[in-house]
């Protein structure tokens, strides 16, 4: 209705622009739609008497004297003397209507637009105005336009100071001028006007950039206004009638609490003065405020001017156009003569509870999931439709409500997970015959520690090559496997020189043995790789099987005349960054510590194979970038805490206890540049760990993994993760690594994971580059929580994130709870593709579900492909309904088409009546400020930018405000507080308590940590987060204040 109006309103401006010359105002090139419809409007009034009106008694509405009330007592209180309220209104007098039906009509995002705010017409150009310049706006332009010939209007903008604000562009002209500001400070300002001829008049049109926006619209009624009051669905096209009765409706769109509605005054070419009221407020309604004191005095055009407060209390005015016509004679009603009974009880659906009111009738109060008049209609979740009792969920979506993401494929690849496959590549020639001898003693010896776990010593893979030749096998039995590393042992071949091919032996493994996820491969060689060129496609096909990829070269007899070892040579390099995609190792032995090779092998294996995780992993090009603190959550299957680092002249790994205190390790073992640490006895909660490292310019490769409980018994508990790439959240993980420039997220699947309740896995992951090869160090990526989808194999989501550098590694963190409420830390790297990781299927192998077919008189084998796939292996996606297949192999779908190959019709529009908000979230940091935390808070310090930023990117109003609260062993008290993207804000205040840390001479070990949650916490709402950052302990002294500390969590369900 509305485009209908403006339609016709802009043709019968074409005819008058026709017949009468032109309109004024003149519309120009650079107005808005909305400052368009202000002015078509005023082109329709009589200006000069119109604003003679509105200017003899235009006064200011925000300071009208407060609304009364009168008769709400009477008409809505249940009796006299009670303070309850008839259903349907609420306050101390009942004063305030209750929307009967919520409308869920939900704005998305404000974004900034540019709006007409408000307009003045001037008799002569030596007039001034006021105008209000509100929290929201980034820029205002004001348009002077004369109806008066060319006097060549001006303007100058002051301040309540007396200061004159500059424009930043103006554009002077004969009969019309614009000018534009940036960034004027909020305030009230005045517009001085002049002119070459003062005598002239003139229309100045003040406009603005915000995305603080109003609404308004009307319900009209012809029976009891009180069922109006509560009507949360006004008419929106601007059209109102005479001889009609209207409730006023208006809601503003990008105001924060405690901004507000204050008051409207409406006026136009035939009233005799403007009419303002007083806004007044409605609860349980989208669109809160509302006025009974609106009419339409005539046919005609008018105005409504909406004032109100933003944020910090400075005054704003939004300006609407509306349209009053001649409604239908006022009809009366006879009056019901026969008496009244009260309906009868109700019967609530669903979990509904009757409420009884005054006149002992009853209504249905539903709870959260359900609607309507007897709770009987369900709100439909992700699209949903509601049909009846039931919601007809969209592809991809199931449940009762559409509550659950329901893949539309499996992961294609699975899990591989199962018996793991302890793997071997050895060079076998005889200056390699004592180091074959040791790593068949170290198989022998952990083998022999594991015989009670038959999983873990069932299946081996051994390739044996030299000179460009290999062998490959399998064994079951770890005797099977010692014997057939002793009989290498035997070998006699001195073929081969200093370099030799890595990579192809690596492949043969990857493709001959049946590989389950994560199992290790161990290559051990005195050459260097000569294949270099198959190094990406290694890192290719493990994308698949995730396996640790260690390293471990012998420097060559000096007899051999092989040049010395250098770190930077391109073939370890290659081996290098192999590994470090893959979390493995990349050591050289020189000649002085070769006898000590089995005691490596037999280390890494003892404290990295048996049920270990990789928990933590990074490295750098400079060992400075690794964090001093690296974070550790232990949970209740915890046994051992692995660290396994690589650098030059790594004197210590310190493992810091929650309490602040170092625990002693347990053991340790360092040969050439490999370092393995270990720690049992830990107690769960988080850990830090500190690499103590001699030379901070070299490279550094750290690796924490947690050991589960080794006993047998346990082999059901094993918090074993697997993962992988999804382009949208209702694909499984069809993809193992990260596109350069498409949207994609990381998904995880953890083995024997206990859910009770999806809300209450708290899933969270934290991305990070190394920063490359030029040594910048780790850059963060993102940080977000994530979502549970039980009708998925990878059932853990994150939001999307981009990679833009072919190549680079990219180290997440994954934090889920367990059982008891404690931290399940697991971690793994990603590398940025620039082309999709999917292996070729083999020679005349039909893929995704192709059939071979033979070809005639020694043809080759051709593949029949199933719907929606095309191709000579059926490896290529078709598109229908006019999709178009992007470089990714994705199809890129026109509106109204969605699925994998665009098969399915979608609607162009979806209903908009249902909204579940997840936004405007509250997340308070609770900072430990002794002077123990200083380091810790120096580093915070330094990334919180980055992480506010990255919140801010995977939606604007996810976080609407941070709280920062400081405690010492003293009390609590708040450090600052910041708006959702004040970036900078929360930067200077994390940078104020790194240095309130490290000024304090507060080394305590325990903070009230419970105490000051319960009194900041009031100032959070409902489902926020809540941060603690401390190396001091909680006092627990005091159970009680931990008991209501834990209980303000659970009843505000923060996490």
């Amino acid at each position: 209705m509305r485009g209908v109006l403006w339609g016709v309103l802009g043709t019968l401006l074409a005819v008058l622009c026709l017949t009468e010359g032109k309109a004024f105002p003149e519309v120009l090139d650079i107005d808005s739609e909305h400052t368009i419809r202000i002015k078509r409007a005023l082109q329709q009034m009589d200006i000069k008497k119109t604003f003679h009106q509105v200017q003899q008694s235009d006064v200011d509405a925000v300071h009208l004297e407060s609304h009364k009330s009168h008769g709400l007592v009477s008409s809505n209180a249940a009796g006299f003397g009670n303070p309850t309220c008839d259903p349907g209104f609420t306050g101390s007098d009942c004063e305030f209507p209750i929307c009967d039906v919520t409308n869920r009509h939900d704005h998305e995002n404000p974004l900034p637009q540019k709006i007409t705010v408000d307009f003045y017409y001037a008799t002569n150009a030596t007039q001034r105005f006021w105008i209000y310049v509100d929290l929201t706006m980034h820029g205002q332009e004001f348009q002077l336009q004369s109806d008066s010939g060319p006097i060549r209007p001006m303007m100058t903008l002051v301040n309540i100071s007396g200061g004159i604000i500059y424009p930043t562009a103006q554009e002077i002209g004969q009969e019309q001028s614009v000018y534009t500001f940036e960034f004027t400070p909020p305030g009230s300002y005045f517009v001085q006007l002049s002119a070459d001829d003062p005598a002239g008049s003139l229309l100045a049109t003040y406009n603005a950039w915000t995305y603080l926006t109003t609404e308004i619209g009307g319900v009209a009624y012809n029976g009891y206004e009180d069922t109006a009051k509560k009507n949360d669905f006004p008419n929106f096209n601007l059209t109102f009638f005479t001889n009609t009765p209207t409730v006023f409706i208006a809601a503003s769109v990008g105001l924060e609490f405690p901004g507000s509605l204050a008051t409207a005054s409406f006026f136009g070419g035939q009233a005799a003065s403007p009419h303002n009221v007083k806004l007044l407020l409605r609860y349980g309604c989208h669109y809160p405020y509302y006025t009974g004191d609106f009419y339409c005095p005539s046919e005609g055009y008018f105005f409504a001017r909406i004032r109100g407060y933003d944020f910090e209390g400075h005054t704003f005015v939004r300006s609407h156009g509306y349209l009053c016509e001649i409604g239908l004679p006022p009809t009366t009603t006879p009056a019901n003569t026969q008496p009244t009974t009260p309906p009868g009880n109700v019967t609530c659906f669903n979990g509904g509870i009757p409420i009884t009111g005054s006149n002992g009738g009853q209504t249905c109060y539903c709870n959260a999931l359900y609607t309507g008049n007897y709770c009987g209609t369900p709100l439909c979740m992700n699209g949903g439709v509601p049909r009846s009792s039931l919601c007809i969920c969209p592809d991809g979506f199931s449940g009762s409500h559409c509550q659950n993401v329901q893949c539309t494929d499996d992961a294609g690849s699975g899990f591989l997970v199962g018996s793991p496959v302890l793997t071997f590549i050895v060079r076998t020639r005889k200056s390699m015959a004592s180091i074959i001898t040791q790593v068949s003693n170290a198989v022998q010896q952990i083998t022999s520690e594991l015989e009670y776990d038959p999983p873990y010593v069932s299946k081996f893979g051994l390739i044996l090559f030299n000179n460009n030749n290999l062998t490959a096998n399998m064994y079951y039995t770890a005797s099977d496997m010692v014997g057939a590393l002793n009989a290498a042992a035997q070998t006699s071949d001195t073929s081969g020189n200093c370099t030799d091919f890595f990579f192809i032996p690596v492949l043969e493994a990857l493709t001959t043995f049946i590989i389950s996820n994560k199992s290790p491969l161990y290559v051990v060689s005195d050459g260097l790789p000569e294949d270099l060129a198959f190094a990406e496609e290694v890192s290719r096909l493990n994308s698949y099987f995730m396996s640790p990829i260690n390293f471990i070269y012998i420097e060559p007899d000096p007899s051999t005349g092989c040049p010395p070892f250098d770190y930077e040579s391109p073939g370890f390099r290659a081996v290098a960054e192999t590994s470090f995609r893959f979390s493995g190792i990349a050591s050289f032995v020189n000649n002085a510590n070769v006898a000590n090779v089995s005691q490596l092998l037999y280390t890494h294996m003892s404290n990295t194979y048996h049920k270990s995780h990789l928990m933590f992993s990074d490295d750098q090009r400079v060992c400075q970038n690794v964090p001093s603190y690296i974070p550790i959550s232990v949970d209740a299957l915890f046994h051992q805490l692995t660290v396994v680092i690589e650098g030059a002249n790594i004197t210590n790994v310190q493992f810091n206890n929650p309490d602040g205190s170092v625990a002693q390790v347990t053991g340790s073992f360092s040969l050439g540049a490999v370092n393995i640490y270990w720690v049992t006895g830990l107690h769960i909660g988080t850990w830090t760990v500190t690499p103590v490292v001699g030379s901070i310019n070299f490279p550094c490769s750290v690796r924490v993994y947690a050991v589960e409980d080794p006993t047998p018994t346990t082999n059901g508990q094993d918090y074993h993760m697997v993962y992988g790439i999804t382009p949208t959240i209702t694909l499984d993980a069809p993809e193992r690594q990260p596109l350069i420039g498409f949207p994609q997220s990381i998904v995880a699947h953890i083995e024997n994971y206990p859910v009770r309740e999806p809300w209450n896995v708290n899933a969270e992951l934290i991305v990070y580059t190394d920063g490359g090869r030029n040594g910048e160090g780790r850059n963060l990526v993102m940080a977000s929580n994530g979502v549970w989808r039980s009708g998925c194999s990878y059932e853990i989501w994150f939001p999307p994130f981009y990679c833009f550098r072919e190549g680079i590694n990219l180290y997440f963190v994954i934090y889920v709870k367990d059982m008891l409420g404690n931290q399940i830390q697991r971690s793994g790297v990603f590398y940025c593709a620039a082309n999709r990781v999917t292996p070729p299927p083999p020679p005349g192998t039909c893929a995704n579900g192709g059939i071979p077919v033979n070809g005639t008189n020694g043809g080759n084998t051709t593949c029949l492909c199933q719907p929606g796939w095309t191709g000579d292996y059926c490896t290529t996606r078709v598109c229908y309904n006019n999709g178009t297949l992007n470089p990714a192999g994705y199809c890129q779908c026109p509106p109204g088409t969605g699925g994998e190959s665009c098969e399915y019709l979608r609607c162009l529009q979806q209903n908009e009546q249902v909204n579940f908000n997840i936004h405007n979230r509250h997340m308070m940091f609770v900072l430990d400020i002794t002077n123990r935390n200083a380091p810790a808070l120096n580093d915070l310090s330094r990334y919180i930018g980055e992480l506010i930023r990255d919140i801010g990117s995977s939606h604007r109003d996810w976080i609407s405000r941070y709280f920062v609260v400081g405690i010492n062993s003293t009390g609590s008290h708040t450090l600052g507080t910041a708006f959702g993207g004040d970036v900078g804000r929360v930067e200077s205040i994390f940078t104020s308590a790194a240095q309130m840390a490290a000024n304090s001479n507060d080394n305590s070990t325990y903070i009230p940590l419970y105490e000051g949650l319960m009194r900041h916490m009031y100032e959070l709402n409902s489902n926020s987060f809540i941060n603690v950052f401390t190396v001091a302990a909680p006092d627990e002294s005091n159970f009680t204040n931990v008991i209501e500390g834990y209980d303000f969590v659970l009843a505000g369900r923060h996490l």
